[in-house]
């Protein structure tokens, strides 16, 4: 008998039988989590994306009355102002 137990084989689980029958419940486990997680990342991406259809709904009917009021979109606000430039301070190394 070998001094420590071969790779994938454990002393609580002496049977091969055994194993193969633990190894099944395992895997349906994982199957089981699996189609849970999909199913909640599916109804969240659903969810997600049924909020970004509302929202772009909502702005669309915002602009469409804007346009039909007659008015201009406003320019975005494109302040951007210009670093002051430093003097530069001149040694004279002499």
């Amino acid at each position: 008998m070998p001094d420590r137990p071969v790779a994938g084989l454990t002393w609580n689980t002496p049977f091969p039988s055994q194993r193969a029958v633990d190894d099944s419940h395992a895997r349906e486990r994982l199957r089981a989590k699996f189609k849970d997680d999909a199913k909640k990342s599916s109804s969240e991406y659903e969810a997600e994306r049924a909020a970004v259809l509302r929202k772009t709904e909502h702005l669309r009917a915002l602009r469409l009355a804007r346009d039909a009021a007659g008015q201009q979109p406003e320019p975005a606000s494109q302040s951007k102002k210009t670093p002051a430039k430093r003097k530069k301070s001149q040694s004279k190394a002499d």
